[in-house]
């Protein structure tokens, strides 16, 4: 039990050098907690997993000095998009643009079914699949655009599941095994694109109608973005939706995360994305997928006819209310975001410790000069 109190207080201390890496080490701080009183101890496996994974992270860190702008999320973010799942068929959703230029992309996956039968028998929460959504998410991103444009950049994800909102901001979870290895992933996938850490925010379920996008019947599922209506969410007339499907062999992967014996994180962070099959759908097309190598990406902001369209309301529900968003656009996370009111060196404060203390008490002038007098040097009095 000492060595491994040890080699916590040294991970604790490498933490500081990887981005939002101290939640990392929220699994091995529980084991600790609950066998402080033991002098000996057994590794349970997802101790030794997670021993395993930290060595991956030191060697990313030995390959490259992490840059500064790595280390806060940036105040207007790349892309933003929508991630829900769903305990009866799958998960997917829908990526737009932000600060970078996106044609809109719809995604979605099926639950095999050994994962089905585990969620029924409530060995995997929907808190679990909502973070798992959240990862595949982002892999879908990271296949559609090129990575030079998620350097030190930011993504903003809503999510309607709050406990998974809470474990992907955080980067920790108290009780749930699944979780820990799902965000210890996703912040390799961070390091790996040279990332900032991404914001999720929460949208009540009844205002994200764009949940209704995706059903387990593939045609039905394309029915939704083509012609003839309903057409819940057509794109403007110049452009088009883009369906991503993630390789059979990526999905089998991710699908290990949330199976008992997942496999080595060295074999998931070799994830294939470039085989992912891109097709047009919308007002050009039918409900057969009309492929193309990729989404493009050579408009800009400044382009008055630019198929890069950003959401409406309508994915808010709101379009036939007047109720206004304001607890539903990205905020930047406060974590670790504003400097310290504190100035660089204790010496430069300007007020004594005591009386900023005794503004906050009750201690009287009185009280407080005494204790001035028999602690300060007749300098500072």
């Amino acid at each position: 039990m000492k060595d491994l109190i040890k080699l916590q207080g040294k991970l604790n201390w490498l933490s500081n050098a990887i981005v939002t890496g101290k939640p990392l080490l929220g699994e091995l701080d529980m084991f600790l907690h609950q066998h402080r009183h033991q002098t000996w101890v057994t590794l349970p496996s997802n101790i030794l997993i997670l021993l395993q994974d930290w060595q991956l992270l030191i060697q990313q860190l030995h390959a490259r000095p992490i840059s500064v702008h790595e280390l806060l999320p940036t105040s207007q973010p790349a892309y933003q998009g929508w991630a829900d799942a769903s305990t009866s068929w799958g998960a997917g959703e829908v990526w737009f643009r932000a600060a970078q230029p996106l044609l809109p992309i719809v995604w979605s996956i099926e639950w095999p079914p050994d994962i089905i039968e585990a969620i029924q028998h409530s060995r995997v929460s929907i808190n679990t699949l909502e973070l798992f959504t959240i990862l595949a998410h982002h892999l879908v991103l990271e296949a559609a655009v090129p990575t030079a444009t998620l350097h030190h950049a930011s993504v903003a994800i809503w999510c309607d599941n709050t406990t998974a909102v809470a474990w992907a901001n955080k980067l920790r979870s108290s009780s749930c095994h699944f979780a820990h290895r799902i965000l210890r992933l996703l912040t390799m996938r961070l390091l790996k694109n040279q990332e900032c850490p991404f914001t999720t925010t929460h949208i009540t379920g009844e205002y994200n109608t764009s949940r209704t996008l995706h059903h387990a019947n593939t045609p039905q599922n394309l029915m939704l973005f083509s012609p003839p209506s309903p057409f819940p969410f057509p794109p403007p007339q110049t452009s088009f939706w883009t369906l991503c499907q993630l390789p059979n062999a990526t999905q089998q992967k991710l699908f290990s995360l949330l199976r008992p014996r997942p496999l080595a994180m060295e074999s998931l962070l070799r994830l294939n994305l470039t085989d992912c099959v891109f097709g047009r759908i919308g007002k050009t097309s039918s409900t057969t997928l009309s492929h193309c190598t990729s989404p493009s990406f050579q408009t800009t902001h400044s382009q008055p006819d630019s198929p890069c369209w950003e959401p409406s309301l309508h994915l808010f529900g709101l379009a036939n209310t007047n109720q206004q968003i304001t607890k539903s656009p990205p905020k930047q996370s406060y974590w670790h975001c504003v400097p310290s009111p504190r100035p660089t060196c204790w010496m430069d404060n300007q007020t004594h410790w005591l009386t900023k203390k005794a503004k906050g008490t009750s201690f009287s002038n009185a009280k407080l000069r005494t204790t001035a007098d028999m602690i300060l040097p007749p300098n500072e009095k």
